[in-house]
């Protein structure tokens, strides 16, 4: 969490380690504000796939849920509250063992994912998704997200994080010409969560 400002830093680990309530539903409010921008931006029309970053079976066994997933569902239900029809396309998975991402710098972040995803079904082949997140700290999970669905031949519409870290992110992403609609990077994330969230 040392790329995240204090209040990000907060919110991020109490969501994902402390399994709060709600830190969770202030990710997944950030996160649906993101797609219905996304949807009224480029006209998408109903219904939506989200694809999320899938995380690691050892990362899933050690918090007891799918953290990502659930955050997916707290999302599509506000979607669905807007009249937006989205659902929960996890067609990613992990093909191979990768090491815990926390302690490695840019580079090895890149060469420990490096075609380290692939899709588990073919439902999406030929279709369309969003790409969703929770933060990007360097890029490399959802660069190599891109990469598997780009082979498959899955069109991203756009993509969303509920926080980044702006030092590493435009470096990383711009390049891959990924269209990514945000409430002003992690500064209007960190707004947010001065406004709505007092993490007690």
């Amino acid at each position: 969490m040392r790329n995240y400002d204090k209040e990000s830093s907060k919110v991020i680990l109490l969501a994902k380690e402390g399994s709060n309530k709600k830190a969770i539903q202030l990710i997944s409010l950030s996160l649906f504000t993101l797609i219905q921008s996304l949807t009224y931006e480029l006209n998408l029309y109903n219904p939506i796939n989200i694809v999320t970053i899938p995380s690691s079976g050892r990362s899933i066994m050690k918090r007891g849920r799918n953290y990502i997933d659930e955050v997916c569902i707290e999302v599509i239900k506000l979607l669905r509250s807007s009249s937006i029809h989205a659902f929960n396309t996890p067609v990613l998975n992990h093909v191979r063992k990768v090491k815990d991402q926390s302690n490695l710098n840019k580079i090895q972040r890149f060469n420990n994912l490096e075609n380290a995803y692939s899709l588990k079904d073919q439902s999406l082949v030929g279709g369309t998704c969003i790409l969703m997140d929770d933060l990007i700290t360097t890029g490399s999970s959802i660069s190599e997200a891109i990469r598997a669905l780009s082979e498959a031949k899955i069109t991203i519409l756009g993509g969303c994080d509920g926080v980044c870290s702006r030092a590493e992110f435009s470096n990383t992403i711009s390049h891959l010409a990924f269209n990514r609609i945000t409430s002003r990077g992690s500064g209007g994330f960190c707004g947010f969560i001065r406004q709505t969230l007092t993490c007690r």
